[in-house]
Protein backbone atom coordinates (compact mmCIF):
# COMPACT_ATOMS: atom_id res chain seq x y z
CA UNK A 1 0.00 0.00 0.00
CA UNK A 2 1.27 3.41 -0.81
CA UNK A 3 1.14 6.49 1.36
CA UNK A 4 -1.83 8.17 -0.39
CA UNK A 5 -4.13 5.21 0.27
CA UNK A 6 -3.11 5.20 3.92
CA UNK A 7 -3.97 8.88 4.20
CA UNK A 8 -7.31 8.46 2.43
CA UNK A 9 -8.19 5.51 4.70
CA UNK A 10 -7.36 7.61 7.75
CA UNK A 11 -9.39 10.57 6.53
CA UNK A 12 -12.41 8.30 6.02
CA UNK A 13 -12.28 7.24 9.66
CA UNK A 14 -12.08 10.81 10.99
CA UNK A 15 -15.11 12.70 12.11
CA UNK A 16 -16.10 16.01 10.54
CA UNK A 17 -14.80 17.99 13.53
CA UNK A 18 -11.44 16.18 13.40
CA UNK A 19 -11.08 16.91 9.67
CA UNK A 20 -11.95 20.57 10.25
CA UNK A 21 -9.42 20.76 13.07
CA UNK A 22 -6.70 19.18 10.87
CA UNK A 23 -7.48 21.63 8.06
CA UNK A 24 -7.28 24.57 10.47
CA UNK A 25 -3.92 23.37 11.83
CA UNK A 26 -2.63 22.82 8.30
CA UNK A 27 -3.68 26.33 7.22
CA UNK A 28 -2.08 27.90 10.31
CA UNK A 29 1.14 25.94 9.70
CA UNK A 30 1.26 27.12 6.08
CA UNK A 31 0.77 30.75 7.16
CA UNK A 32 3.59 30.51 9.70
CA UNK A 33 5.91 28.86 7.18
CA UNK A 34 5.15 31.52 4.56
CA UNK A 35 5.74 34.27 7.12
CA UNK A 36 9.08 32.83 8.19
CA UNK A 37 10.31 32.38 4.64
CA UNK A 38 9.21 35.93 3.73
CA UNK A 39 10.96 37.37 6.79
CA UNK A 40 14.21 35.51 6.09
CA UNK A 41 14.32 36.48 2.42
CA UNK A 42 16.80 39.30 1.84
CA UNK A 43 14.75 40.84 -0.97
CA UNK A 44 11.65 41.16 1.23
CA UNK A 45 13.36 43.32 3.85
CA UNK A 46 13.05 47.07 4.09
CA UNK A 47 16.10 49.33 3.83
CA UNK A 48 15.93 49.99 7.57
CA UNK A 49 16.01 46.25 8.33
CA UNK A 50 18.89 45.75 5.89
CA UNK A 51 20.88 48.61 7.45
CA UNK A 52 20.22 47.34 11.00
CA UNK A 53 21.25 43.80 10.03
CA UNK A 54 24.29 45.19 8.17
CA UNK A 55 25.54 46.97 11.28
CA UNK A 56 24.81 43.94 13.48
CA UNK A 57 26.68 41.63 11.10
CA UNK A 58 29.73 43.88 11.07
CA UNK A 59 29.75 44.02 14.86
CA UNK A 60 29.56 40.21 14.96
CA UNK A 61 32.41 39.90 12.46
CA UNK A 62 34.61 42.26 14.47
CA UNK A 63 33.76 40.33 17.63
CA UNK A 64 34.61 37.01 15.97
CA UNK A 65 37.88 38.37 14.60
CA UNK A 66 38.85 39.65 18.01
CA UNK A 67 38.28 36.17 19.47
CA UNK A 68 40.82 34.56 17.14
CA UNK A 69 43.59 33.58 19.47
CA UNK A 70 46.80 31.68 19.23
CA UNK A 71 45.81 28.19 20.25
CA UNK A 72 47.71 24.93 20.27
CA UNK A 73 47.09 24.60 16.53
CA UNK A 74 49.63 27.34 15.79
CA UNK A 75 53.04 25.94 14.91
CA UNK A 76 55.51 28.55 16.17
CA UNK A 77 58.31 26.10 16.78
CA UNK A 78 58.26 24.71 13.22
CA UNK A 79 60.17 27.12 10.98
CA UNK A 80 59.80 24.92 7.92
CA UNK A 81 55.98 25.17 8.13
CA UNK A 82 55.67 28.95 8.58
CA UNK A 83 52.83 29.15 6.05
CA UNK A 84 50.58 26.91 8.15
CA UNK A 85 50.02 29.75 10.61
CA UNK A 86 49.04 32.09 7.79
CA UNK A 87 46.64 29.54 6.32
CA UNK A 88 45.12 28.90 9.74
CA UNK A 89 44.61 32.63 10.32
CA UNK A 90 43.07 33.12 6.87
CA UNK A 91 40.82 30.11 7.44
CA UNK A 92 39.54 31.59 10.72
CA UNK A 93 38.91 34.96 9.06
CA UNK A 94 37.11 33.29 6.14
CA UNK A 95 34.93 31.21 8.47
CA UNK A 96 33.89 34.28 10.45
CA UNK A 97 32.96 36.17 7.26
CA UNK A 98 30.89 33.42 5.60
CA UNK A 99 29.06 32.27 8.73
CA UNK A 100 25.24 32.32 8.31
CA UNK A 101 24.14 35.10 5.94
CA UNK A 102 27.03 37.46 6.61
CA UNK A 103 28.44 37.22 3.10
CA UNK A 104 25.60 39.29 1.62
CA UNK A 105 26.31 42.15 4.00
CA UNK A 106 30.08 41.94 3.44
CA UNK A 107 29.33 42.22 -0.29
CA UNK A 108 27.22 45.32 0.35
CA UNK A 109 30.14 46.83 2.27
CA UNK A 110 32.53 46.08 -0.59
CA UNK A 111 30.17 47.73 -3.08
CA UNK A 112 29.85 50.82 -0.87
CA UNK A 113 33.63 51.01 -0.44
CA UNK A 114 34.21 50.67 -4.20
CA UNK A 115 31.72 53.48 -4.91
CA UNK A 116 33.44 55.70 -2.34
CA UNK A 117 36.88 54.96 -3.80
CA UNK A 118 35.55 55.70 -7.28
CA UNK A 119 34.12 59.03 -6.11
CA UNK A 120 37.40 59.96 -4.45
CA UNK A 121 39.29 59.05 -7.60
CA UNK A 122 37.14 61.07 -10.00
CA UNK A 123 37.12 64.15 -7.79
CA UNK A 124 40.90 64.36 -7.49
Amino acid sequence: MNNSTNLSDISLNLSFEEREYLNKINDKSNEIRRGLSMKKDFFNQSLTEIFNRWSTVHNEIIEDLSKISYSNKWAFDRVDLWWDNIFLLLDNIFKSIVKDDRLIYVGISLIIMSILIYLIQITS
